[in-house]
């Protein structure tokens, strides 16, 4: 394959010169500042040639002044010596190694009309003496390492056409001048960190048809005007903080192959014109503050793409989306649309991805569908719709992922879904599926990511066949009504998460590998026939569970064992005759009394450390114990909590039927009675469940998570009774109320001294302190407000109200599915909520603070002179703070006098720092529960000061210490060691060491500078706190220092696969399996990425570095600095220039997983033949997948390629590995094609990897 790049002469002489031109010259002197180039190119630029037009890689086109030296793998520095070549025209230098600064001298080739320095390491500013080439109409600068500001002298460029610098570290604003060049076409600056507003100036331009400005901070809103003077084909401006409405005309020039304004704060409706605008490709919405209805599509439509997920959007999916007959994906979750699905979605056959998840949508699945018969990803979960799934889906033979949890599905599990072979995932969780689970879900060998089949109506035992799923990682089947042994379950060696509670099983635990497998309590309760037998084999295992008794061993005395059968039956007879006996009288004396007692029909009792179904007119205690100390434990507490006996029956009687008389509280999460009993007053709450089955088990899972916490600020339950129509949980009665009613609704509003007040912040902090920190799993309550918050006599607080409460123990996307519900009250929930779903405690943190400065302030978070501000209770708070430095301008009058001690002025001040620093924007720099505790524990001395973020606090000096560390974060010395031993790699942007804790333990830390690229940072924080999965790195923490910012991961023990492939002292022999198992373990990363992280993701920088290998060799992908969101499926050209054969030289935008793929592809050739991707000393400097291909093509003979040290292996005879090999080779090369069409997705290399 011969290389097509030229250097033309450049306005040669005519005549033959009997020494070198000057332009020769000048090229020589470029020459000098290479530190690497193409040996065919040194061996040829001679000094001593009489013309350079007679080197062998020249082709005088003398008026074309071009010099194009594109992808030559040319490295070093451009200089200065550029500026000589005056009649210079075209400077194509794109994909090379090039470092450095743009040089000035560039500005005196005054006839440049092309500049193309893309895809190199270009760094320092953009030279504002560029502006002098009037007759530039390209500027290509993308994918480099440049900073700073746009240049406002870029404006001069009359005629240029095409601005593209994206994938920089580019700041500030937009010049308005650029705004003002007449004939501007294509504006490409996305992925930078550029802010400011879009000025009015922009709808003027008539020749604009791209602007692509995603990934950047701009703000303001988008120009209504837009679109009306010009023909536009592609706005993107994803990923910004744009206000406002979507302009309505932006389809006016008939033109728009794309429109992309995600993940934004966009408000107002759709507009109805993009319904009529039949150009329309792609349209993305998504994340948004959306409203109103989804427009009628007229007529043909070449729509491909449309997501306009979590929005506000209502009413119901229109029939005329059916018109959008080139669909391939239409996503329309997490919104507020009604309705039935319609049928005319049938009409859609290439779809294959339908996400219509957490809306309120009803009826029956429409058989249409199965029209679909390229549907991949399908996902109704979290609506209403019921009947049974339909036999004609069964077309869907290409299906990956069906997800119809929390819905009304009924009838059983059809066997049919054991034809869809390629299924990754199944959801089916949360409906009224009956019957046994179907022995031929065994056939669906491809589940991979998760199989949930919990909270139905199942029953039956668990089918051996469920052993053949060896690939499944995550396994649910809690809440049915499951018998049995789970013995089968040991089969699955790849589970890392597994989860059987609440069903009727029996026997021993499996002897499960716990290395990778997260054994929790609530995995296995409300099975109280489970036990863990303890042998040598799984010592281990019998270590971890100790919330399982033991298995009873059998006896070797026979003749014992008969005698104490016999005891135990004869005992168990005695006893069934007394409770008989005693139940018969019982219900003599009580059960008129019962019976005149309406309660709702099959009422069940879930009380704390057991269930059990029981008649209301039953004797309950609140408490129900089981067996082990731990009961006991809590009987004992119990105990010393509740005096004297009661009837769930007195309860009812004591609030009449639960009158509203008895109300004191109403909430969005149930109505809560008083009732008073002789021995105490309780606290009733009554949630109705209406027809929403989500409440219910909301309400169970309150239950489940708090029934176990024993805090002295936290509120307990002490009983709960379940129902058909509503649900009951019955607390201690507080006498104060809620904090809500002492600061605001009281009439007339109690004083509250400042020691009380100090006293609740300090217990709120304790109690949410225990729950993220103390809890097993992490308990996040993701409602914390006044409301929610308990005073009892002596103003104690107690926080409640578990109802959205989540376990931080669940896998990312089961948890950011159920964080989009309810996500909690306006003004108290933190601003990242608008962006990230991923539930963190820093949620919580964020409340926290808010919540300290009503106590404080003694204002509602939503004051109406707040809304009139367009702030909120934190807004108004830091501008005041900021703006006067004063406390009286901030606190309750009413605290003015006491301002007067210095100590409490010293713990007021103290508290508001406390506030200041949770509701902090970043959430990274709140501080964490446990840190606000030993904050306030620490005594105040109002002699010293503390520095934080430069505002002077009046603090103590031993507060001074902890405050700088908490504020620094530098924990336990956890800084790495300076010492280059340390030292594993360095690199853009950061430096990468291993470092040991005290502890013991080994993690990498990698030191990034944040002043120089704040986005990476950013960026790879987000990406690594929020992606989970087996291959993929484990982000510990962050924390920043200075200017510096640090990032902890895992630490794996056998380095890189660079290290291992080609470091200075690589193991001598790496065996085909173990390539192949690391193969197949980086494609599985990847295909989670492209494919089931929401939103999918690009990383952007596959390579043997970024390969972490641990002690199994099994692969994680780290080095997520790059990484971007994906929002399109495929490139969309953003503008041309004509090459030296005269034809279009498309550009792709765009980002795609096909840059992955390829990437992909370069790794599988590395391990197949261990050389590097570009090897001087091997291939020539020949990029690896073009030396491979060649060779390929040219011998066809496998021993040329592949490692030495493999030969041995690949030539036996008795192995397949040869084969497998050869598979493997051909994958990497469809991997690695020019055509990125003809690339394969990640879910099919992870088949064609498993299929061989």
């Amino acid at each position: 394959m011969k290389l097509q790049f030229l250097l033309l002469c450049l306005f040669a002489p005519l005549y033959v010169a009997s020494a070198l031109s000057s332009d020769g010259l000048t090229l020589l002197s470029l020459l000098n500042h290479w530190t690497s180039a193409p040996p065919s190119l040194k061996s040829n630029w001679n000094s001593s040639d009489s013309t350079h037009c007679s080197w062998n890689t020249m082709q005088p086109l003398q008026q074309r002044g071009l010099l194009n030296l594109s992808a030559y793998q040319i490295f070093g520095q451009l200089g200065p010596e550029i500026g000589r070549l005056t009649q210079l025209q075209n400077l194509l230098l794109a994909r090379n190694g090039f470092s450095g600064t743009i040089p000035v001298e560039l500005a005196h080739c005054s006839l440049l009309e092309h500049i193309d320095l893309s895809e190199n390491h270009f760094s320092g500013n953009i030279p504002p003496e560029i502006g002098n080439c009037k007759s530039l109409k390209s500027l290509r600068l993308y994918s480099n390492q440049l900073g700073g500001a746009i240049p406002n002298e870029l404006g001069r460029l009359s005629k240029l056409e095409d601005l593209e610098l994206y994938f920089n570290h580019l700041t500030g604003e937009i010049p308005l001048t650029i705004w003002k060049i007449p004939n501007l076409e294509h504006v490409l600056l996305h992925n930078n960190s550029l802010s400011g507003k879009l000025p009015s100036e922009m709808t003027e331009l008539k020749h604009l048809k791209n602007i692509s400005l995603f990934d950047n901070q701009f703000s303001g809103p988008i120009p209504q005007s837009l679109g009306i003077n010009s023909s536009l084909m592609k706005l993107d401006l994803m990923n910004n903080k744009f206000t406002g409405g979507i302009p309505p005309n932006l389809c006016f020039g008939k033109q728009l192959r794309t429109l992309s304004l995600g993940l934004n704060q966009l408000q107002g409706g759709i507009p109805q014109d993009l319904g009529r605008c039949a150009t329309l490709r792609r349209l993305v919405l998504n994340e948004n503050n959306l409203s109103g209805s989804i427009p009628e599509f007229e007529g043909d439509q070449n729509l491909i793409y449309m997501d306009i997920s979590r929005n506000n959007i209502s009413g119901e999916i229109p029939s005329s989306l059916g018109n959008c007959t080139n669909l391939t994906a239409l996503i329309l979750s997490t919104n507020n649309i009604t309705g039935p699905i319609p049928s005319e979605l049938g009409n859609l056959w290439p779809l294959q991805v339908l996400n219509l998840a957490h809306n309120n949508l009803e009826g029956p699945l429409p058989q249409q569908l199965s029209y679909c018969t390229k549907m991949d990803t399908f996902d109704v979960g979290f609506n209403f719709i019921n009947g049974s799934f339909p036999s004609s889906m069964r077309s869907w033979k290409a299906l990956t992922v069906l997800i119809l949890r929390e819905n009304r599905f009924s009838g059983v599990i059809p066997s049919f879904f054991s034809e869809y072979v390629q299924l990754l995932q199944l959801q089916l969780g949360g409906n009224m599926f009956g019957g046994k689970i179907p022995a031929s879900m065994g056939s669906l060998q491809n589940l991979l990511y998760g199989l949930n089949l919990s909270a139905n109506k199942l029953t039956g035992e668990i089918p051996l066949e469920i052993g053949k799923l060896k690939k499944l990682q995550i396994l649910d089947i809690s809440l049915n009504n499951l018998t049995g042994s789970i013995h089968v379950l040991g089969d699955l060696s790849s589970l890392t998460e597994v989860n059987i509670s609440h069903n009727s099983f029996v026997g021993a635990l499996p002897e499960w590998n716990i290395q990778h497998l997260n054994l929790l309590p609530s995995s296995f309760i409300g099975n109280p026939g489970l036990c863990v037998r303890c042998s040598t084999s799984n010592a281990s295992t019998c270590k971890k569970p100790s919330f399982l008794k033991p298995c009873v061993s059998e006896s070797t005395d026979h003749k014992g064992s008969k005698r104490s059968i016999l005891f135990i039956v004869l005992g168990f007879v005695v006893f069934v005759i007394c409770l008989s006996v005693s139940l018969l009288i019982y219900d003599h004396h009580y059960g008129q009394q019962s019976k005149e007692v309406v309660l709702g029909q099959g009422f069940e009792e879930y009380l704390p450390f057991g269930r059990r179904r029981i008649y209301y007119n039953d004797i309950a205690r609140g408490l129900i114990l089981g067996e082990g100390n731990a009961d006991c434990e809590a009987q004992e507490a119990f105990d010393s909590d509740v005096k004297g006996e009661f009837r769930i029956v007195d309860l009812i009687n004591a609030t009449e039927n639960l009158h509203d008389q008895y109300v004191i509280g109403v909430g969005g999460h149930g109505i809560v009675y008083k009732a008073e009993l002789d021995f105490g007053i309780f606290a009733v709450k009554k949630v109705e469940f209406a027809r929403s089955n989500r409440r219910k088990l909301n309400l169970i899972k309150e239950v489940e998570m708090t029934k176990k916490i024993r805090h002295q600020n936290v509120a307990r339950c002490l009983g709960f009774l379940m129902g058909e129509e509503y649900g009951l949980t019955i607390s201690r009665y507080r006498e104060n109320g809620s904090l809500h009613d002492v600061l605001h609704e009281s009439n007339p509003k109690p004083y509250l001294a400042w020691n009380v007040r100090y006293m609740i912040a300090i217990g709120i902090a304790k109690g949410l302190a225990h729950l993220h920190h103390s809890c097993d799993p992490p308990i996040l309550h993701r409602d914390i407000k006044p409301k929610n918050i308990l005073l009892d006599s002596d103003m104690q607080p107690y926080i409640t109200d578990f109802g959205i409460s989540l376990a931080l123990n669940q896998s990312s996307t089961v948890v950011r599915m159920r964080s989009t519900y309810h996500i909690g009250t306006p003004g108290f929930m933190a601003p990242e909520i608008a962006y990230d779903v991923v539930p963190r405690c820093e949620l919580d943190i964020y409340s926290y603070g808010v919540v300290l400065l009503e106590l404080i302030t003694r204002k509602k978070v939503l004051d109406s002179s707040f809304v009139e501000q367009q702030t909120t209770l934190a807004g108004w708070f830091k501008s005041t703070w900021t703006r006067t430095r004063t406390l009286e301008e901030i606190v309750d009058s009413s605290l003015t006098r006491e301002l007067s001690d210095v100590h409490v002025k010293a713990q007021v001040i103290k508290t508001l720092l406390v506030a200041l620093i949770c509701v902090q924007k970043d959430p990274r720099k709140r501080l964490k529960m446990i840190d606000v505790v030993d904050f306030f524990e620490t005594p105040t001395d109002p002699a010293n000061f503390v520095q934080h973020d430069g505002a002077s606090v009046h603090l103590g000096i031993s507060l001074a210490t902890a405050a700088a560390s908490l504020f620094s974060e530098e924990k336990g010395g956890i800084l790495p060691n300076s010492n280059n031993r340390h030292i594993v790699r360095r690199g853009t942007p950061g430096v990468l060491s291993k470092v040991e804790l005290r502890t013991g333990e080994a993690v990498y830390v990698k030191k990034l500078l944040s002043a120089g690229y704040p986005s990476s940072i950013t960026r790879e924080e987000k990406m690594n706190r929020t992606v989970k999965h087996r291959n993929i790195i484990k982000l510990h923490r962050l924390w920043t220092e200075k200017d510096e910012t640090f990032l902890m991961f895992e630490y794996l023990s056998n380095g890189s696969l660079h290290d291992v492939l080609h470091g200075k002292n690589p193991p001598p022999s790496l065996k085909w399996d173990v390539r192949y198992r690391i193969a197949i373990g980086i494609a599985q990363g990847l295909a989670y990425l492209h494919h089931d992280y929401d939103p999918p993701m690009v990383h952007f920088a596959i390579e043997t570095k970024n390969i972490l290998l641990d002690s199994d060799m099994e692969p994680r992908i780290a080095g997520f600095s790059a990484a971007q969101f994906l929002f399109e499926f495929d490139t969309t050209p953003s503008s041309s220039i004509l090459d030296t054969s005269g034809t279009e030289n498309l550009y792709a935008t765009t980002i795609t997983r096909e840059f992955d793929v390829y990437s992909y592809g370069v790794v599988l050739l590395q391990l197949i033949t261990r050389k590097k991707a570009i090897d001087s000393l091997y291939m020539g400097g020949t990029e690896i997948g073009v030396w491979v291909r060649n060779l390929w093509e040219e011998t066809g003979d496998i021993q040329k390629i592949v490692d030495s040290r493999l030969a041995e292996e690949v030539l036996n005879s008795n192995s397949n590995v040869l084969e497998q090999v050869t598979q493997v080779l051909s994958l990497a090369l469809r991997c690695t094609e020019t055509d990125p069409c003809m690339r394969p997705t990640m879910r099919d290399v992870i088949k064609q990897l498993l299929g061989f």
